[in-house]
């Protein structure tokens, strides 16, 4: 199974809370497997881009500094 495959899948486990590092946690939790950022946001941007997935801005909070979830 590829990279891209285990994120839709585990995007549609977490569904609301599925942002990049949940999404790389639970790989990493489930998998027991490393994955990287970059490849984490590269499988991510390459996704959204054919249309497989759809990011939103959440809320801001003190902890991202005052920047949203995507």
């Amino acid at each position: 199974m590829n990279l891209n495959e285990i994120v839709i899948l585990t995007i549609a486990v977490l569904y609301k809370e599925a942002y990049s590092i949940a999404i790389k946690n639970e790989i990493e939790t489930r998998l027991a497997r490393n994955v990287s950022m970059d490849a984490m946001h590269t499988a991510l941007v390459r996704m959204e881009e054919k249309g497989y997935i759809k990011s939103f801005s959440g809320e801001t909070n003190e902890d991202r500094m005052g920047r949203p979830i995507r």
